[in-house]
Order: structure tokens, then C-alpha cells, then sequence
């Protein structure tokens, strides 16, 4: 039902193994979508890499569809949710694109796809085209190297490296806002992708904008999560 590739920062390895993928079978509705998140789940990530998997697909994964050959889900016995949410546990943020027109034809696909992305702190992003994918990506890449810029930005306030960062301290409501309140006096900004409009999958890339935006609570909150996640490592 899968295709694993190890990751890798051998480019060569990269290309071959993209080259080797090969799509077959499917067809039939729901598909093994709780299977693959279980395979990327056990993946070898770098303790400090940021760890960002993007779920593409035009069907929900077996289990939330009537009708469905699978109604528990995949015969692995691989839960969709539960698979989000180890994720979120492992510190991986994962993206999910939904393939329009398809995926609008299943009653819970868009539904899904959305959940498994809020579960592992990711968002979801509806496509009609496929040429538009490489913009999505790399914009997706850049949300992630301003996560990681937060978490820099984190340390440098409170004095500290990534093995003196206090792990088992409450961050407070206080605590964050105060650290907000300071990102923002240094002029610390994020990027995040922007589809326009919004109610409407993208079909062109002019419907992706990067836009700078303020970091908020909800940054820092995750920020602080992922360090605590590294720092524990």
C-alpha cells in the first residue's frame, strides 16, 4: 500500500528515488491514508531538524465514509487520528492538500483532511491544479524556517542554548505574552502562506502569496512546545 523512501540530504538519492515512485492501484475511493501517516511516523528525523510532512491527496482515508469496504479503517489496523496525533507527539507538523475537484465528491474528505492537519498543529490546503504544488511547498518550507527562526528568537531572549533550555518550566499565559511583547518591539516578523481567495482552491500560482505577519501567543506556545521536544532528546 506504500512506498518508502529514507530521508536523506544525499540530492542524487532524492532524485532516484522520485524517479523510481510510482503511482498503482486506487481507484476506488477511500484509500490508505492511515497507513501512510503511520509510515512517516516512523521515520528517523534529525533530533533538531524540523520535522514537516506534507499528506497529499484527492480521498479520505478508510473509515469515515459510508459505504466503505473498510469501515474501521485500513486491515493494518492504522487510525488516521491516532496517527495525527503521535505526530503531533513526535513533533511533526504535518500539511494536507486536498485535490479539488476529487476530494469535494467524499462527504467527510475535506473534513478530514482539515482535522488530521489541526491535530499535528499543520493546515490544510485545498489545490485544483498540480503546477501550483512546487509554489505550495516552497512556500511551506519558508513557514517552517521562520518556526524555526521563533524558536531562535526564544532562546536568545531568555539567555539560553537549545541543552540549557528549561524544559520542565511552566510557560505561563504571562510568560508568552511577555516574550510576544518583546519579538514585536525587536520588529520580529513571520511569513505565512496566503491563498486568495480564501474560500477557493488554488489554481494558479498568483492565488499563493507569502505575506509577512506579526508572531502572536499561538507561535509561541508551539515554538516553546517544539524546544522543550528537542531540549528532551
Amino acid at each position: 500500500m506504500t512506498q518508502k523512501f529514507e530521508l536523506t540530504t544525499d540530492t542524487s538519492k532524492i532524485e532516484k528515488n522520485v524517479l523510481q515512485m510510482d503511482a498503482s492501484g486506487g481507484g476506488d475511493g477511500p484509500e490508505a491514508v492511515s497507513t501512510a501517516l503511520q509510515v512517516m511516523n516512523k521515520m528517523e528525523f534529525l533530533t533538531d531538524a524540523a520535522k514537516v510532512a506534507v499528506l497529499i491527496g484527492d480521498a479520505p482515508p478508510h473509515g469515515v465514509e459510508s459505504g466503505d469496504r473498510w469501515p474501521q479503517g485500513t486491515p493494518d489496523g492504522a487510525k488516521w487520528d491516532v496517527e495525527a496525533k503521535k505526530s503531533f507527539e513526535k513533533g511533526i507538523v504535518v500539511h494536507t492538500v486536498g485535490c479539488f475537484p476529487e476530494i469535494a465528491n467524499y462527504s467527510q474528505g475535506v473534513k478530514t483532511y482539515e482535522k488530521i492537519a489541526e491535530l499535528s498543529q499543520g493546515r490544510f490546503f485545498p489545490l485544483e491544479k498540480a503546477e501550483v504544488l512546487v509554489n505550495l511547498i516552497t512556500g511551506i518550507a519558508v513557514e517552517e524556517i521562520d518556526k524555526i527562526a521563533i524558536q531562535q528568537s526564544i532562546l536568545e531572549d531568555l539567555g539560553v542554548s537549545m541543552e540549557e533550555f528549561p524544559a520542565d518550566e511552566e510557560f505561563t499565559e504571562e510568560k508568552i505574552s511577555e516574550i510576544v511583547s518583546r519579538a514585536k518591539e525587536r520588529g520580529f516578523k513571520k511569513r505565512a502562506m496566503d491563498i486568495s481567495p480564501a474560500s477557493a482552491p488554488a489554481s494558479k500560482a498568483e492565488d499563493l502569496e507569502l505575506v509577512e505577519q506579526e508572531i502572536n501567543e499561538e507561535d509561541v506556545r508551539e515554538a516553546v512546545r517544539q524546544l522543550k521536544s528537542k531540549s528532551r532528546k
